[in-house]
């Protein structure tokens, strides 16, 4: 005698043999390596050592100029020659971006180097143009008061002196604030802005459009003078215009 349920039983035994084979096991993602959820293999990409700029790219005969180098890669302690002459400041900005000092040098166009602390070295070749013709407004300096960011009367000769340099380029323009060591660090940075941006202030009065000026502030973080004196303070108290920056 045929049984009732044989041929419901042997439907289900065989659907659930078909499920077991036909489905393949998902991965477990959180023991998966080097895999993002397509399934293609990543690895961690490393950052080469690389120079992109230098700004300004042109400086006058025998005049210091603050620079910063653009590029990746960079390392706190990077060494920076501009030829062979090492850059009288090397501040580490980010992965990306350095501050230099370059000393004032004969003309001529130079390379400039970057080494990092772990051997590694890269080089923009003809980076800096130093020539007899550069604008004289590249890069100069006006200072202040103590506790003050009112312009000097010696501040207005001098940017009266320079403001049709300006005019005739049509780089961007930086103004920093600095102050000297006394005073909180807070202080100082709002001093600072305020300094920078009476520079600006002037500088716009007088026909510069303000769309080619940017202010940044220091405080006191990047004295030209490590000295504890009244004429350390004064060389400390200052804004510099920058031109290309």
């Amino acid at each position: 005698m045929r049984l009732a349920f044989a041929r419901p039983l042997t439907l289900l035994l065989l659907s659930a043999a078909l499920a077991t084979a036909g489905c393949p096991k998902r991965p477990n993602r959180d023991n998966s390596d080097d895999s993002n959820t397509d399934g293609v293999t990543t690895h961690e990409i490393e950052v080469r050592l690389s120079i992109v700029s230098i700004t300004p790219s042109t400086a006058a005969v025998d005049q210091p100029v603050d620079a910063t180098l653009r590029g990746a890669g960079f390392a706190t302690g990077a060494k920076v020659y501009i030829g062979v002459t090492p850059a009288t400041r090397v501040e580490f900005v980010s992965d990306s971006s350095l501050r230099i000092g370059v000393p004032g040098l004969p003309a001529g166009r130079y390379d400039v180097e970057v080494q990092n602390p772990d051997g590694t070295s890269s080089v923009l070749r003809q980076g800096l143009l130093v020539q007899d013709d550069a604008p004289a407004c590249a890069s100069f300096t006006v200072y202040f008061d103590l506790d003050k960011s009112n312009l000097r009367s010696d501040s207005i000769d001098l940017l009266t002196s320079q403001v049709a340099c300006l005019k005739e380029q049509t780089a961007p323009i930086e103004i920093d604030g600095h102050c000297d060591e006394r005073g909180t660090t807070d202080y100082n940075i709002a001093l600072g802005q305020r300094r920078a941006d009476a520079v600006s202030r002037w500088l716009t009065s007088n026909g510069l459009p303000a769309s080619r000026i940017r202010t940044v502030t220091y405080g006191e973080e990047r004295p030209v003078d490590l000295g504890h004196d009244e004429a350390a303070w004064g060389k400390n108290r200052r804004g510099e215009i920058i031109l290309g920056r």
